[in-house]
């Protein structure tokens, strides 16, 4: 159920947000709408896709990772269920009688303060940060195989929070970059997706694209 939130004049100078572009900006503000008093949607692209910018042209995976990048918002599973949390939700937002939330929180530990952009998890207690559970025990593997080596510690996390899918796929993906780099005209031609992206936007599911051929 969407809710009614208040935005701050600070907001708009935040650096954060400054960093961010104009529709992961705006994202950032729908999910503030969406998200229960405690910060917290259900991880479901289409549907956030749906309840926010319905009518364009945009990437909800790429723009997620974008908000991920910058610290804005994590993500967990429990269960096998993906959510998200928005980080530092009252620092967004006041909420004097909040509604019990129905969304299982993130595994949290207690913070020593010196992490600098995880720490203030609000919705689930000051000065605490979500527990990177568990090691991508296939990520060095796919990091190695990769040609792109930007933002290793987004891939990083972003390959944990998917680990019970990706790791059962890694051989797969390997095949798949061995494959592109050989094969895939973009590829070749040196436009390779950022990490975060090929592992958020499922781009091993692409099509191999055919060189243009001359007229």
């Amino acid at each position: 159920m969407a809710r009614i939130r208040t935005i701050k004049p600070e907001f708009w100078t935040d650096e954060k947000i400054v960093e961010l572009t104009p529709w992961a900006r705006l994202l950032f503000l729908g999910l503030l709408n969406f998200a229960d008093d405690a910060g917290r949607l259900v991880n479901s692209p289409r549907r956030i896709k749906m309840q926010i910018l319905p009518a364009d042209d945009v990437s909800i995976p790429g723009l997620l990772t974008e908000l991920l990048e910058r610290g804005l918002i994590h993500f967990y599973t429990v269960d096998s269920a993906e959510y998200i949390q928005i980080a530092n939700f009252n620092k967004h937002q006041k909420i004097n009688h909040p509604s019990k939330t129905t969304l299982p929180g993130p595994a949290i530990t207690e913070d020593s303060g010196s992490t600098p952009g995880r720490k203030g998890m609000e919705g689930n207690g000051i000065g605490r940060e979500v527990r990177e559970a568990g090691c991508a025990d296939r990520f060095p593997d796919f990091w190695k195989a990769y040609p792109r080596k930007v933002k290793r510690k987004a891939a990083e996390k972003l390959w944990k929070t998917r680990k019970a899918e990706l790791d059962p796929l890694a051989d797969s993906l390997l095949e798949d970059i061995r494959c592109r780099l050989a094969e895939d005209a973009q590829w070749k031609a040196g436009f390779i997706p950022h990490p975060t992206t090929y592992l958020n936007q499922d781009r091993w599911n692409d099509e191999i694209s055919e060189a243009r051929k001359r007229a």
